[in-house]
This record gives structure tokens, C-alpha cells and sequence, in this order.
């Protein structure tokens, strides 16, 4: 299925469905590259280079999957508290992130999400 839209670099140690997932965990789980590179036991440049690429690869391959709305949807959803001072506000990025313990049950894991 991969194959289909991705060629596997010419020297690459892993094949593509190991380096999709460790981007796929690098996107939900927030690993380090560090992290990631101990586990699969490759290079820690490498872990980013993989990343880059196949973040890259999604986006072409799933970009008309995403719909931005117009400006007019975009005015008349606007939060009240934004309406005075940023009128023309299109887009708030809200890069938040909050570290914790990820309880070992599965069933408590799913709970803290």
C-alpha cells in the first residue's frame, strides 16, 4: 500500500511502514528524537530526516483533505472577545503542550486523552 505513492530511499535501514510509524509516534506521542532513534537503533539525524519526508509525503498525498473556510465563515465564527481588537484574525495556533505520567493500564491511558 505504501509503495504505491513513496519509493523507500536507496539506503535506508528501515522499511517504510517502520518509518511511517515512527513518524506516527512522533506525532501523537510527542517522542524525542533521541527517544525514537534508541528504540528503532538508528541515527539520531536520521529519526528527523524520516520525520521531514514522510510529513512531507502526508501532506501531498491528504492536502485536499483539508478545508479552510472562507473569510466571511471565518468573521462570523469569530470568538466575542476577539471581535473588537482582531478583526482580521483568520487562524489562532495554540501551541500548548503539557507533560505528564501515562498511567500503565491501557484502559487509563485512553482516559487521559
Amino acid at each position: 500500500l505504501l509503495s504505491t505513492f513513496v519509493e523507500k530511499p536507496l539506503h535506508s535501514k528501515l522499511d517504510l511502514m517502520d518509518e511511517l510509524l515512527i513518524t506516527l509516534a512522533k506525532l501523537r506521542r510527542g517522542y524525542e528524537n533521541q527517544d525514537l532513534a534508541y528504540r528503532v537503533g538508528i541515527d539520531v539525524k536520521y529519526i528527523s530526516t524520516i520525520f521531514h519526508r514522510w510529513l512531507d509525503l502526508l501532506y501531498r498525498k491528504f492536502k485536499q483533505l483539508i478545508m479552510w473556510p472562507n473569510r466571511i465563515a471565518l468573521k462570523h465564527n469569530l470568538p466575542k472577545c476577539f471581535r473588537g481588537k482582531y478583526v482580521n484574525a483568520v487562524c489562532i495556533i495554540d501551541c500548548f503542550e503539557v507533560f505528564m505520567q501515562t498511567p500503565s493500564l491501557l484502559a487509563a491511558q485512553t482516559a487521559t486523552y
